[in-house]
């Protein structure tokens, strides 16, 4: 009972190293974005963004609203606030949030565009400086000190009739230009403009505003590729709406302002002939053909196995007993594979021993099997398990010790085995394997012929890795 006692503990805590290993791997291989710090002085604006673990960055920059990007992975969490409020250089709030599984990004939420910045990598992550126009502030304090505020002026001022000038949204055009299609909006003053809605069912409405007068037709049916219809429309006080009937083929569109008003440029979709359609189809399916679906099986593979093991003699079964507890250790390397098929050399050793009575003296008499086995295996890769079967062949190490004999030797014999491994989704270096075996082993000690083949099943754990992929065939 002791014996196995120690078996079991050993067995877990070998499942628990195994473990803990892989998790620590996977922690190391991914960063982690901590905290956010910002910092305000009387020109610059500092805003450290503390990063731990190994990671890749890019900054970038977008419109409609304006901001400042900066994407970071691998991330595996973000430990930040999700918005610090600053409303200062120019800067409304810093924003975090998570773009993809393993990528995150800090988004800075532009009330007007800064007068400079930089990047910097610093000991803990990333810092940006922002900094202020560097007369801006003495400017401004001279300009108020030497100005005294004329309240009668101000008044006047103030009382004084405002002439309005009027906006007027006059005409609307459009052209085809390679892989784009240009819409004018002809308008004369002031105006602003907001997107309402950018559908999926491809759409696309525009309100402009303050527009007084317009003196357009309110639907328009464009002969052009991606441009179904133009639809105008009053929808508030002084706001027209123009809305965009789209199709498939414009993969999207940006505003710009011009000397005349307003021009929205959407971008085609490149057309492609038939004959180019088929091939392109041809060359997909090929390649699919030749991708395995599922992620490949690493090449490298350690892990440990606790099983039973009955062994066929009788005499063998008299004096010891059939079955026992056999545990050990295997290696394997996956030396050539197509698409889902692999093919590896294995070699484990293992432990099996037993304490019994000789039927004779009824001495005890201790049985020590220490088998070695090398095998080819073929491996079947798919989502959640990999079906294996393998053969080869086993060397028989064995001792058999009472008070005063004790007979060694080693015996050899082919073996035959089948299992599955079962893939672990959240760790995908871990797998648990359940295994059967079949051995045929016969011990000649004194001419006395003693069978030590059996059938052994069991389970075990599986650690894979990557090593030495070129001598891959």
């Amino acid at each position: 009972m002791r014996r196995k006692r120690r078996l079991i503990i050993l067995f877990l805590a070998l499942i628990t190293a195994l473990i803990h290993d892989g998790w620590s791997r996977i922690q190391q291989e991914y960063a982690e974005l901590k905290t956010i710090n910002v910092e305000k002085k009387e020109q610059l604006l500092t805003v450290t963004i503390e990063i731990e673990g190994k990671f890749e960055y890019r900054h970038f920059e977008l419109q409609t609203p304006s901001r400042i990007v900066l994407e970071m992975s691998p991330v595996a969490s973000i430990q930040t606030q999700k918005v610090y409020a600053v409303n200062a250089f120019g800067i409304k709030a810093v924003r975090t949030g998570r773009f993809q599984p393993h990528t995150a990004r800090v988004v800075f939420d532009l009330l007007a565009k800064p007068f400079s910045y930089e990047i910097v990598e610093v000991a803990k992550g990333i810092q940006f400086n922002f900094q202020s126009p560097p007369d801006a502030i003495t400017e401004k304090a001279e300009q108020e000190e030497a100005e005294e505020p004329d309240i009668a002026a101000e008044k006047e001022v103030f009382e004084e009739p405002q002439i309005v000038e009027e906006t007027h949204l006059k005409s609307i055009n459009w052209e085809k230009l390679d892989r784009q299609v240009r819409v004018d909006v002809g308008i004369e003053g002031n105006f602003y403009y907001k997107i309402v809605d950018f559908a999926t069912v491809p759409s696309l409405a525009l309100d402009f505003f303050p527009v007084h007068t317009y003196s357009v037709s309110p639907h328009f049916d464009p002969d052009i590729r991606g441009l179904e219809g133009i639809d105008v429309a009053e929808v508030g006080t002084e706001t027209v709406r123009i809305t965009f009937d789209l199709t498939k083929d414009l993969l999207g569109f940006r505003i710009e302002r011009t000397d005349f008003g307003a021009a929205i440029v959407f971008s085609v979709r490149e057309e492609v002939k038939p004959a180019v359609v088929k091939e392109k189809i041809k060359r997909e399916e090929e390649a699919k053909k030749e991708e395995p679906p599922y992620p490949p099986l690493k090449n490298t593979r350690v892990g440990v196995v606790l099983g039973k093991y009955t062994v066929s003699d009788e005499q063998f079964d008299m004096i010891f007993g059939a079955s026992g507890a056999i545990y050990g250790f295997e290696l394997s390397r996956i030396l050539w594979n197509h698409r889902n098929l692999n093919f590896a050399l294995s070699f484990d050793v293992r432990r099996f021993a037993r304490v019994g009575s000789s039927t004779v003296s009824n001495e005890e008499t201790k049985f020590t099997l220490v088998p070695l086995t090398f095998s080819g295996m073929f491996l079947y890769n798919t989502r959640y398990i990999v079906p294996f079967i393998g053969a080869g062949f086993e060397i028989c190490n064995y001792k058999e010790e009472a008070r005063n004999i004790e007979i060694s030797g080693s015996s050899t014999g082919p073996q035959f085995q089948l299992g599955l491994f079962f893939k672990i989704p959240s760790l995908e270096s871990l797998s648990i394997k359940l295994y059967m075996k079949k051995t045929s082993v016969t011990a000649i000690e004194e001419d006395v012929e003693i069978d030590l083949g059996g059938f052994e099943f069991g389970v075990g754990v599986s650690f894979s890795f990557d090593l030495l992929r070129k001598i891959m065939f």
